[in-house]
């Protein structure tokens, strides 16, 4: 009998102690709702990484994380509305490495910057990209790509999400890496484009994990290569583009947290410390894993120095690939 009023007063604890932990989070944070502004649409990687992460986050901290999808502008319409809402915690952003390390490479008038205008918060996830072929072509890796290409200079398309996107770019590095000379044809958004691509419209694309794997997976597209530097554990038996050949060929899409600058750094270390206690979960390495992404973390001061490096890499990588918006 003494043994079970111990082991009831153990559970009893071990109840009180879990609900104080959960209290004591939630002190930590400015109460209510925190606002997740995305620039890019549902569905996408992006918009999946933050789903994924704002859920487990709305668990720990015991309040509600409200996804907030503005696409369009590449980006810019999100970051602005980022830029001009309080520092207080409550307004926050998932952003891809799209439009914090290639919009300011593309534009000249970009209307914020992605160094002064946000607060590095933590780095969320990378995921490589693939080059999807149309199946009907005689193309079964990156050698028989780049023969097939030579031997038609001008006639194959490529599609992208639009001029300057992460795929274009990639694409004419590899274009011009391999002596390659396509036609440019930018849509609107992925899923037109892998529609055009099914429809034969269009020969290839170098597309984002998330979109072209259940594609890739149903034989629709065939996938001869992955963007980065190891092969993605998503689709392991495609091989690197350097293992093929195409040297120092490494380009990874990557989503980030912030908010905007001026954000309290007691406000940044506490959101740091719950974001990376949700990527340490080991279940979310398979979450990811659906989107061929793969959990990231780290301090905010390693997201920053991560993304000044990113600007300038990309800067370069525009520059090389003659990429114009209009």
């Amino acid at each position: 009998m003494k043994f079970d009023r111990i082991a009831h007063c153990l559970g009893v604890c071990a109840l009180a102690a879990s609900v104080a932990t959960t209290a004591a989070h939630a002190q930590e944070y400015p109460a209510g709702a925190v606002r997740v502004i995305l620039g890019t649409a549902a569905g996408t990687t992006t918009d999946n990484t933050a789903r994924k992460v704002t859920e487990r986050l709305s668990a720990l901290l015991d309040r509600p994380f409200v996804v907030d999808n503005r696409p369009g502008g590449h980006g810019i319409i999100a970051m602005q509305a980022v830029r001009s809402s309080p520092a207080d915690g409550r307004t926050l952003t998932v952003a891809s490495g799209s439009a914090l390390a290639i919009n300011p490479a593309l534009y000249q008038d970009l209307p914020y910057d992605s160094e002064k205008d946000l607060a590095p918060i933590v780095l969320l996830s990378k995921s490589p990209l693939f080059l999807a072929v149309d199946p009907k072509l005689p193309i079964h890796n990156v050698a028989e790509f780049i023969a097939y290409a030579k031997a038609r200079p001008g006639k194959l398309n490529y599609g992208s999400d639009g001029a300057g996107s992460t795929g274009h770019i990639a694409t004419e590095l590899l274009a011009r890496a391999t002596g390659l000379k396509m036609v440019h044809v930018p849509y609107k958004g992925t899923a037109a484009m892998l529609t055009d691509m099914v429809a034969s419209h269009i020969q290839l694309a170098i597309v984002s994990a998330a979109s072209v794997l259940p594609l890739g997976r149903a034989g629709k597209v065939r996938l001869i290569g992955v963007t980065s530097a190891a092969r993605s554990p998503a689709m392991p038996d495609v091989p690197t583009f350097m293992e093929q050949g195409v040297k120092d060929y490494d380009i990874s899409a990557w989503s980030a947290l912030l908010g905007p600058a001026g954000m309290p750094a007691d406000l940044v270390n506490r959101m740091n410390a719950a974001v990376n206690k949700v990527l340490r979960d080991p279940s979310m390495e398979q979450l990811f894993l659906v989107d061929g992404g793969k959990p990231q973390g780290g301090s905010a001061e390693d997201l920053k120095n991560y993304l000044h490096s990113e600007i300038g890499h990309w800067a370069q990588a525009v520059r090389i690939s003659g990429a114009r918006v209009n």
